[in-house]
């Protein structure tokens, strides 16, 4: 496993060299990058699996879109984005992700319109893992010029490859808040509702999310980073007894980001991240601690 990971490592510092050239006018976007994230606790929540094991990945992610048309003022991009992690000692836990998306938008009397069909391919270990389907209508507005409000539904259609009573249809209803108060600067909040209705009864729940955040440059020396900082609580309560503890399930969880990004030469950028969770539960999987630390490079053309 350490050769692969120092290969792959070889093989993403070529992914983020500066060789990639753009059609500005064409419509093309596009985007890869690479870097080295340790994990104290390697997890994979949609299974509820707990390693209780530290380990180091190697990341390899990138994307491209393509925006067209322009029929009666909407617009119209089709994308695909990809993500791999790849862990020096504990590979069973190598996740890869294929993203396909198409998505619309419209001003609408001075109303942000738009809807996302999103098909995710989710890979474990090398095996296929979970597909989901996800349809996310949204309607913005701004207020004055500093407060822009964001409303959205996004329905899922999760379907497991083993884990078939996991299997489930979820829906979300959410509204985000952002106040701008100066040249890259905001500050931003939302709450989120959720319902998921799984094939396995002890799967059904009611989730509530809470977010905050703020973005803002920042001076650091000669450079000029972005700071980035969100937290994120919620709530799930399960409906159904977990029949391995005997009793209706309930999760809480803390999640606080934070992140300084670095422009460098033209359209490259380093990014430091450090995370914190503090996941509470009556079920003994869920309930622990985890802190990363990553390091990428992402360049975008």
């Amino acid at each position: 496993m350490k050769l692969k990971f120092l290969l792959a490592a070889t093989a993403s510092l070529a992914l983020v060299s500066p060789s990639f050239a753009q059609d500005e006018e064409s419509g093309f976007s596009a985007s890869i990058g690479g870097g080295i994230e340790y994990d104290s606790n390697i997890t994979v929540d949609a299974q509820d699996l707990n390693s209780n094991q530290g380990d180091a990945a190697l990341l390899i992610e990138g994307d491209i879109g393509y925006e067209f048309g322009d029929v009666q003022s909407m617009k119209f991009e089709v994308g695909y984005d990809f993500y791999q992690s790849l862990y020096m000692d504990l590979s069973d836990f190598d996740m890869q992700i294929h993203g396909l998306s198409l998505s619309a938008t419209k001003d609408v009397n001075g109303v942000d319109a738009g809807a996302n069909y999103r098909f995710s391919h989710i890979r474990l270990d090398g095996d296929s893992f979970l597909d989901i389907h996800s349809f996310n209508p949204t309607l913005g507005k701004l207020f004055g010029d500093k407060l822009y409000v964001i409303a959205g539904y996004d329905y899922q259609n999760k379907n497991f490859e083993t884990a078939n009573a996991r299997d489930a249809d979820q829906h979300n209803f959410s509204a985000m808040g952002y106040y701008f108060f100066g040249s890259g600067k905001y500050v931003n909040f939302g709450y989120k509702l959720v319902r998921e209705d799984a094939d396995g009864a002890e799967f059904d729940y009611w989730g509530h999310y809470f977010d905050a955040g703020f973005k803002m440059p920042v001076e650091l020396g000669t450079t000029n980073p972005t700071w980035r900082t969100s937290y994120r609580y919620y709530r799930k309560d399960y409906s159904n007894i977990t029949p391995s503890i005997g009793e209706e399930r309930l999760d809480k969880r803390h999640d606080i980001r934070t992140s300084l990004t670095f422009p460098l030469y033209e359209n490259l950028e380093l990014e430091a991240q450090y995370r914190y969770i503090d996941s509470a539960s009556n079920l003994e999987s869920i309930d622990y601690t985890q802190h990363l630390i990553s390091g990428k490079a992402v360049w975008s053309f």
